[in-house]
């Protein structure tokens, strides 16, 4: 893994495939570079890039905004025939370990969707806090 602080051609190349080949029912599809770059930069917050490669080869990124206390994991995209290697569990893992050490409190993962399978994996990393009607919620299924 490495760490960049500055968008790259090669991720939105990436970006497009995992939306293009993932994502084809989706609002994001077809990939644009105008949307990528609305959703993922903005101009007051600079994101982390976390880069995993296999050797020269870029696998994935996770794009991250680093607050005072906490990470916010933005979007994971990958090799989309690659997704049997849980690329984007891994990215997590990783998220978790800088935060750990940079002295980081929190990781928000986003919002927990039940009804939709492909957010349901956030569930899995406890313990975590949900936000409900009765308020935030500690969980450590």
């Amino acid at each position: 893994m490495t760490l960049s602080h500055q968008d790259k051609p090669e991720y939105f190349r990436l970006y497009q495939q995992y939306i293009d080949a993932r994502h084809r029912q989706g609002a994001m599809y077809p990939a644009r570079q105008q949307q990528y770059q609305r959703f993922i930069l903005c101009n007051w917050l600079n994101p982390l890039f976390f880069e995993f490669y296999q050797k020269d080869r870029l696998l994935a990124v996770a794009v991250t905004d680093e607050l005072s206390n906490s990470l916010s994991a933005l979007y994971t995209f990958f090799v989309s025939k690659e997704q049997d290697r849980s690329l984007g569990r891994y990215a997590i893992l990783r998220q978790l370990e800088y935060a750990r050490a940079q002295d980081k409190r929190w990781l928000y993962l986003g919002y927990q969707v039940d009804g939709c399978r492909k957010m349901n994996y956030k569930r899995q990393f406890t313990p975590h806090q949900r936000l409900t009607p009765h308020g935030w919620q500690n969980f450590d299924e």
